[in-house]
């Protein structure tokens, strides 16, 4: 996460550049900022596509007059006197309705993307319209609460069997393998709590694998492989970054 997305870190395609304070997010918190100044968290993780958005936007005003000007740009009466009083309303009309357009084609884009990702992390060969709601953002929400790893959660979620989550019980087992090896650490959570959380969740999982894949057992080897290949394994910690940071000094 770069943790200061002002305007001069983000080029023209959006991308976030110039890293100053950044890291990897460890434990799922949609406040986190890598950025300790960051007191309003501007640019903390919930607040990341927005502000790449708002960035954007910052350059659409900045080129306001050629977006609205058209095929007058070449004109030599726009290029010596600039725009003329009476042309103005309709520069800026045409302006915020470009700028306003491609808003909507950013996020259109933004959410198709982010859908595309999460459906492969979570090994899904196909994206459901309730996925949105009872996977992604359930599964946001139970991390948060239970203050699980976020990277940690996807890689150990691709060693998970069908056989594994194919009854209660065994989807109560499997949960604890999410959680941290001091236990259940979310504000009035505890090992019983937590892992009916993530067993009601992993039941909303195993159905759209299921509906994926198969019932059959004989799947799970493809799809693990295809989940390993989106969640990586190794992931830089957080306090490792900060340490090297103080003594690169």
């Amino acid at each position: 996460m770069n943790g200061v997305l002002n305007t001069d870190n983000t080029s023209i395609f959006g991308l976030s550049i110039d890293y100053g304070p950044f890291a990897f997010m460890d434990n799922f918190d949609p406040a986190y900022t890598p950025n300790h100044d960051d007191h309003m968290l501007r640019y903390s993780y919930r607040s990341q596509p927005s502000i790449i958005w708002w960035n954007l936007v910052r350059l659409g005003e900045a080129l306001g007059e050629l977006l609205g000007a058209g095929d007058r740009t070449d004109q030599e009466t726009f290029v010596t006197k600039g725009v003329e009083e009476d042309f103005a309303p309709i520069l800026i009309k045409r302006a915020e309705h470009i700028i306003d357009s491609t808003g909507d084609e950013y996020k259109a884009v933004f959410m198709s993307e982010y859908k595309r990702l999460m459906a492969a992390r979570l090994g899904l060969k196909t994206q459901s319209e309730s996925d949105f709601e009872k996977l992604y953002s359930n599964l946001l929400d139970t991390m948060e609460a239970l203050e699980l790893d976020f990277n940690h959660f996807f890689r150990r979620l691709s060693t998970v069997s069908l056989e594994d989550v194919s009854t209660e019980e065994r989807r109560k087992e499997t949960a604890t393998r999410f959680f941290h090896a001091e236990g259940v650490t979310g504000l009035n959570e505890d090992r019983a709590s937590a892992s009916a959380k993530v067993a009601s969740w992993l039941e909303s999982w195993r159905a759209r694998i299921a509906e994926d894949w198969g019932e059959h057992t004989s799947a799970d080897a493809e799809r693990q492989e295809a989940m390993n290949k989106v969640n990586p394994n190794f992931v830089p910690r957080g306090w490792i970054l900060d340490e090297g940071s103080y003594y690169g000094r």
